[in-house]
């Protein structure tokens, strides 16, 4: 696999996982899209997501600065209103549902139908096996679990 420059991220499931994700990547400088099933734990996500960012510009002891990276970090995570607008774009998709094949399977299956061809899909898992969430998917070479 060639080297990619990821710019858009987009974060399907906005529970501690997800949020914490959105965080770290646009503490990196990218694009962060954030998208859940319903309104309630879309706001929670994205309030968990940048409480995830801050804590990790904390780090930086320069107060003018920290404030200056958070702004404009903040400025990268937006909330998409449909999973089509989430993918829209998407060069890297980080699902992050329910740890269950089933639920798996049907986030994977909006995903495939809405992300560009060559977007990588990575699923946050702890415990399952990638082959089985592979299953069903169109182009399974370009998924992994992380």
């Amino acid at each position: 696999m060639s080297h990619r420059n990821f710019q858009t991220i987009a974060v399907f499931g906005t529970g501690t996982i997800g949020a914490s994700w959105a965080g770290l990547f646009a503490a990196r400088g990218l694009n962060v899209r954030l998208y859940d099933v319903s309104a309630e734990a879309l706001a929670a996500g994205q309030r968990k997501a940048l409480t995830a960012l801050d804590g990790l510009l904390a780090a930086e002891e320069d107060a003018e600065l920290q404030a200056q990276l958070r702004q404009e970090a903040r400025g990268r995570i937006q909330v998409a209103k449909s999973a089509q607008e989430l993918l829209d774009g998407a060069d890297f998709v980080q699902e992050s549902v329910l740890e269950r094949y089933g639920i798996k399977r049907e986030a994977h299956e909006v995903i495939e139908r809405h992300a560009a061809p060559e977007a990588v899909i990575a699923s946050s898992s702890s415990g399952l096996l990638a082959h089985r969430m592979q299953e069903g998917l169109a182009h399974p070479e370009r998924f992994v679990v992380a």
